[in-house]
């Protein structure tokens, strides 16, 4: 039998909001949240996932759909299955947190998350095309993403073409995900002087998710041989989205695209729990 104790989570960051699992099956999660005061939980939606906030300390307001509750210690509150919810800390707060079933297990399923509350198998997707050269008439990369992401049964919610500088890059990615579940960007992951699109994202990742890279390397590889190993191509964790940066090729384009669109409400069940 596994034990634990809650009055032994504590730590806090003055980041963002703190996760501590407390256990995790096929079928469920417990973890312990840590809130500093005004540290917020942005509000999301779980398709098929019943949530439970339990304050162990503290005080927090709540919102599940219209309704917004100040909770404090001893009281809970139930987000139910496709209801809007979200927190943000009054006071140094910790709650306990519940959901079932686990939502990697309903990604799995096909029934996946969706911020706006629409239709849970569709997500509002960003593009961003990273170069000096190309307009929105001859980008054929991005026409190549959008067909992809539209196929899927998508949105394309923002579709930006910046230069190559670190900044434009990091500016319009930063914006783009505020509207958007995952944003896609292509160019300038290679290793010439303007290839910045790596060094200008690595920063706004919350955590980074270097399978994507490995596993599109792999696949690039039976494509195009063993250049493809010259690609820094990865993905990372924004705030509660994704984004998978590209190389930009079309071809390249339309292996990472597809790879992404595999499992991204399978990693934003995940990031959104």
């Amino acid at each position: 039998m596994e034990v634990s104790d809650v009055t032994k989570v504590r730590g806090f960051d003055d980041d963002g909001f703190a996760k501590t699992n407390l256990f995790e099956t096929g079928n469920f999660f417990a973890d312990v949240y840590r809130f500093e005061p005004g540290q917020v939980q942005e509000t999301h939606v779980h398709g098929n996932e019943d949530k439970l906030y339990y304050v162990l300390e503290g005080e927090a307001t709540v919102r599940v759909g219209d309704e917004r509750m100040e909770v404090s210690e001893g009281e809970a509150v139930l987000a139910g299955a496709g209801d809007e919810h979200g927190v943000e800390a009054v006071e140094r707060t910790r709650i306990l947190v519940f959901m079932a079933p686990h939502p990697a297990a309903t990604s799995e399923e096909g029934s996946h998350d969706h911020a706006h509350g629409e239709d849970t198998a569709s997500f509002d997707i960003g593009l961003v095309t990273v170069s000096s050269s190309r307009d929105a008439s001859g980008d054929e990369s991005g026409d190549v993403a959008r067909e992809l992401v539209e196929d899927e049964g998508h949105s394309i919610a923002e579709y930006r073409i910046v230069t190559d500088d670190a900044d434009a890059v990091r500016d319009a990615v930063e914006t783009v995900v505020e509207d958007c579940d995952a944003v896609f960007t292509s160019g300038g992951t290679g290793l010439t002087d303007d290839d910045v699109t790596v060094e200008a994202l690595r920063p706004v990742f919350d955590k980074e998710i270097p399978g994507f890279g490995e596993e599109f390397r792999r696949r690039s590889v039976e494509e195009v041989g063993t250049a493809a190993i010259l690609s820094r191509a990865t993905a990372g964790v924004v705030g509660d989205s994704v984004v998978f940066s590209l190389p930009g090729s079309a071809n390249a384009v339309e292996t990472g695209v597809s790879l992404a669109l595999d499992e991204v409400g399978h990693a934003l069940g995940l990031v959104r729990r």
